[in-house]
């Protein structure tokens, strides 16, 4: 299982000139144990791919990855913004993936627009998604510290939130392009889904060396902890979207 969780950043480590994470794929690997979260199995893969063929939908999931970029970006500027000034560089780390996270606020719209243009977007929606798009570039107003146990609390979700979307993107690629209406359309997308899964590969990696750090600092057992809490939470999102039906309820 390990070597198919490293199959998902190989090529972005070879591209980019980086070693290939070690603790932390350990971490991953035991985090999930034996039971693996329903987004890396072929049953997933089979469902995302049934459930995104319908073009309304599909389309729809777009502009809802946009205000969700919107929001991961003011939650990472609260991090920048609050995160301790050590060796670990955390604010400017946050505050590089919130510009991600703002940016791709955006391109999200630019690859509806792409691939969905004979979907029209009502006047409503667009005003929601204007206001998503300005909330982004301000900080969510929370009042407490952060802590070393809310610091290790975020890094860990962000990271496995990251590789839960990671495998989104790789599994909606095939998808968008076969949504294109002709091969300058198909072109386009594909070459922004691809700076979107570079970008979501570079997050995961960065996250992972901050865990794999918070690790040699002696909070294993804590970073493992709360990687299985996070790889849980996400599993159950995922299957109560595939399969409302099955899923238990999270409380």
């Amino acid at each position: 299982m390990k070597e198919f969780y490293e199959s998902f950043l190989k090529e972005w480590c070879n591209i980019n000139g980086r070693p290939m994470l070690t603790l932390y794929f350990d971490v991953l690997t035991e985090a999930h144990g034996e039971h693996e979260p329903c987004y890396v199995t072929h049953e997933y893969g089979e469902k995302f791919r049934a459930i995104t063929s319908e073009r309304k939908h599909f389309a729809a999931q777009q502009l809802n990855n946009s205000v969700e970029e919107a929001f991961g970006a003011q939650r990472l500027l609260r991090l920048a913004r609050d995160a301790p000034k050590d060796t670990l560089n955390l604010p400017e780390k946050f505050l590089r993936h919130a510009e991600d996270e703002i940016r791709h606020n955006g391109v999200f719209l630019a690859l509806y627009d792409v691939v969905f243009p004979d979907i029209p977007i009502s006047a409503s929606l667009k005003s929601e998604l204007e206001e998503a798009s300005v909330r982004a570039n301000y900080p969510l107003p929370v009042d407490r510290d952060l802590d070393l146990n809310e610091l290790i609390l975020e890094v860990v979700q962000i990271n496995i939130g990251e590789f839960r979307n990671l495998v989104q993107l790789k599994l909606a690629k095939p998808m968008i392009e076969a949504h294109c209406l002709d091969a300058s359309s198909r072109s386009k997308a594909s070459e922004i889904m691809d700076g979107l899964i570079s970008d979501e590969c570079s997050h995961v990696y960065y996250t992972g060396v901050l865990m794999e750090r918070l690790c040699d600092q002696g909070h294993r057992d804590r970073v493992i902890s709360l990687a299985k809490e996070a790889t849980y939470l996400f599993d159950q999102e995922a299957r109560q979207y595939m399969w409302p039906s099955d899923a238990p309820q999270v409380t």
